[in-house]
């Protein structure tokens, strides 16, 4: 049996470029290539998305709302949108720099090439994720809830006290999915260390 099996792998059929092509993109995606590129891009996209969504939300809901109010208001808001605007700055850079560590996380040959950028995606959104809770939301609730007046507070659905656990929770979410992360890609080298061994017997 094994000997047919050789005999139609080395038939002409298979040396065909039609079935070389096939065999070269199994190993393309194999490579882990296949997945690193689209996530690379959208690291991208997600990072130009936080820099470009304060324009949207300017455009979109602070200057029509702006027809509709006072001048202290106003000047509460533009402060509270130049916070979001340096916190979509800091938010694309933080997806710029780790899309730069894609290209590293998988040596070539490798039995899990998904892992490992799956752990990393799911770090670098949580990382976002809780510098926006901790830093972003926290200084542009502070900034509303004392800049404005008592009579417009009701707008903001949380206390003071509450407004100072926005910090704790974007370190939770931050130190949490790290260490989920670390998991995840430690049992992703375990089972590959554990493959590599088997094959060398």
């Amino acid at each position: 049996m094994p000997d047919i099996l050789n005999k139609i792998d080395e038939s002409p059929v298979f040396k065909h470029k039609g079935a070389t092509f096939v065999k070269s993109a199994l190993d393309y995606v194999d490579s882990g290539n296949f997945f690193r590129a689209p996530v690379w891009w959208l690291y991208v996209l997600i990072g130009l998305l936080s820099a470009f969504a304060p324009f949207y939300l300017l455009f979109k809901a602070f200057i029509p709302m702006f027809k509709h109010m006072p001048a202290w208001p106003i000047i509460v808001f533009i402060v509270i949108w130049f916070i979001l605007l340096a916190g979509g700055i800091v938010g694309f850079l933080i997806w710029w720099n780790r899309k730069d560590q894609l290209a590293a996380l998988v040596p070539v040959g490798d039995d899990f090439p998904v892992t490992p950028v799956f752990a990393h995606f799911y770090r670098t959104l949580s990382e976002w994720t809780g510098f926006m809770v901790g830093v972003v939301f926290f200084l542009a609730s502070l900034v509303f809830y004392v800049l404005v007046g008592k009579e417009t507070r009701g707008i903001l659905p949380v206390g003071l006290g509450q407004i100072f656990i926005l910090p704790v929770i974007g370190f939770v979410i931050i130190f949490a999915s790290r260490f989920i992360a670390e998991q995840i890609r430690a049992l992703a080298a375990i089972a590959s260390n554990t493959g590599k061994l088997v094959d060398k017997k």
